[in-house]
């Protein structure tokens, strides 16, 4: 028997992703088609696959939607393993990598393309951003305004949520190329001589000016810490993870001025940040190939929530899409109910209320309770993550038929639905966080 080593070698800075990446292996000697992760970064560690001798086909497909296909012959003259080592194209720049292997823009990252689209024949070799001007916004629960923190050089904040994991507090570093602003929120100590940096809590927003005559915002899942393995013999101490904003605006034939930069928000977690990139590719034939893995790895995030509640979301949106319901347990009652400043939790628990998804529910709705906890999201502000937009406004307005089958007109739910569609207006589709441009995030005059 031989074996057959796969990884993926990309330069992620520095970053090591063990078995984050969905791929297929048929031929020759083997039964039928093989699916499983393999791992992705710098000179990582192999995936090993027990194989016959023989010809194989290997597909890659990266969060991003790319697929790198590969042949590959092991001869049964050696009995040392075949390797194969999938190399993506790099990306033009260190700091892109993440970007790029996520599929965070509809441009292409890839060196040879970002070259081809900044030639100096085309544009200057750099576009000052200065104009940018960045900060850090805060709500409280049911939206209530909290601290603006600007973000100039050498920014240094703290984030607490009164989690089960201690605050984080983070440099905020920027950093621009021809078409990119990207603003890093890199976890680090507190500077010597720095006693009490600004301190924020619940609902987080990066606000943007300078873009268009309203402000920007995107939101922010921050603090965030990286998704443990659970499954492993010695599961590690989770860390905090850097989260980085990328304002992406494709060079050349410069576009109009009323189309506004891509912004993109890159969470570098090595577990949950390519699942979240295969969500937004639209890949949930990869999710559910390798249910065993990826879904377990979401109900564990789900399970625990009082460690990162933004990632238990993205875990129960992914059990919601792939209809592994038994796996959400009825956890999704603790998002809505322990994180007041949370619109998503109350989303997701009245979604599973109002279409019986609780194994005690039998498959019945609980449309009293759907109903409240829909208008509750509403007052809470626009969900973090698009796909809980979408959940909202396709729940409110199921909430709203029914009321007019029983021959009423439902005031709350109304007005709650008309909030939510006017973020859809105004919200970046694409983005697996959403990123709107308003006057402020609860659509009122500032």
């Amino acid at each position: 028997m031989n074996e057959l080593w796969l990884r993926v070698e990309k330069y992620l800075e520095g970053d090591q992703l063990p078995g984050s990446v969905y791929a297929e292996l048929s031929g020759t000697g083997i039964r039928g088609a093989r699916r499983f992760m393999i791992p992705a970064g710098w000179q990582t560690e192999w995936h090993r696959e027990p194989v016959e001798p023989g010809q194989f086909l290997v597909q890659v497909r990266l969060p991003s939607g790319t697929v790198i296909s590969r042949d590959v012959t092991v001869s049964p003259e050696t009995g040392a393993p075949r390797q194969v080592v999938i190399r993506p194209e790099p990306s033009a720049h260190e700091y892109l990598s993440w970007p790029q292997f996520l599929g965070s823009v509809e441009a292409d990252l890839g060196q040879s393309a970002f070259s081809a689209r900044t030639q100096t024949q085309h544009r200057p070799a750099v576009t000052p951003r200065s104009w940018i001007v960045a900060e850090l916004y805060a709500q409280g629960a049911a939206g209530a305004p909290g601290a603006t923190v600007p973000l100039g050089a050498g920014t240094v904040v703290r984030i607490d949520q009164n989690l089960d994991l201690p605050s984080i507090t983070y440099s905020v570093f920027r950093i621009e190329d021809e078409e990119s602003v990207l603003l890093r929120f890199f976890p680090a100590p507190e500077p010597a001589g720095l006693a009490n940096p600004p301190a924020l809590g619940g609902r987080l927003f990066l606000r943007l000016h300078g873009l268009s005559p309203f402000p920007h915002y995107v939101s922010l899942p921050l603090q965030w810490y990286q998704t443990p393995d659970l499954h492993r013999a010695s599961p590690s101490v989770p860390e905090p993870v850097q989260v980085d904003v990328l304002l992406h605006q494709e060079a050349p034939p410069a576009p109009p001025a009323s189309v506004y930069p891509t912004k993109a928000v890159v969470v570098r977690d090595a577990i949950m940040g390519p699942l979240l990139g295969y969500l937004k590719s639209g890949d949930l034939s990869a999710v559910q190939a390798m249910r065993d893995t990826l879904l377990r790895n979401a109900e564990d995030v789900l399970y625990y929530k009082r460690y990162n509640p933004y990632a238990a979301v993205a875990g129960a949106l992914v059990l919601l899409k792939t209809r592994a319901y038994e796996r959400l347990h009825d956890w999704p009652r603790n998002l809505a109910e322990w994180f007041p400043w949370l619109p998503d939790g109350a989303v997701i628990d009245a979604w599973c209320r109002l279409h019986g998804v609780y194994e005690h529910q039998r498959r019945q709705p609980d449309v009293e309770q759907a109903r409240h906890d829909f208008v509750e999201s509403a007052r809470r502000g626009v969900p973090i993550y698009t796909d809980c937009l979408r959940l909202s406004i396709e729940g409110l307005k199921q909430c709203q038929l029914i009321a007019q089958a029983n021959a009423r007109h439902d005031e709350e739910v109304s007005a709650a639905l008309e909030r939510m569609r006017a973020y859809a207006s105004a919200i970046d589709w694409q983005q697996p966080f959403t990123a709107f441009t308003g006057e402020n995030p609860l659509l009122v005059p500032a």
